[in-house]
């Protein structure tokens, strides 16, 4: 089984409980088996990681400075949009499903869901 997370907040960046909750999550998932990929925001980190079995890829906002927090969500979407693509063609396609923490990267985890049949 593969499973995809999006969240905004994710170690070391955490706001509020979210980032822990996330982590923890896809620890256990990865302890049981399950191929993790968690795909989350940072200011300054960017990259792939993988620690404790997931698989993480930290993106940033190509915009710097945003009207409201509308702006910054539907400009970091394809950010996320891209990334998660990303790791679904590296894996053939074949992801099982697709959690979404928070509202903030809904337009994306549609967009994924419906590109690639999950």
């Amino acid at each position: 089984m593969r499973v995809i997370i999006f969240s905004w907040e994710y170690p070391p960046r955490t706001v509020g409980e979210l980032a822990d909750y996330v982590k923890e999550l896809a620890v256990q998932l990865a302890e049981n088996k399950v191929e993790t990929y968690v795909v989350t925001y940072h200011d300054y980190i960017t990259g792939e990681f993988e620690e404790n079995g997931v698989k993480t890829y930290r993106v940033t906002n190509p915009v710097k400075t945003h009207i409201s927090v509308l702006t910054w969500v539907l400009t970091l979407n394809q950010e996320v949009e891209r990334v998660a693509a990303n790791i679904c063609y590296k894996v053939g396609g074949r992801l099982d499903l697709i959690d979404v923490q928070d509202w903030h990267f809904i337009p994306a985890a549609v967009t994924l869901k419906r590109a690639f049949n999950i």
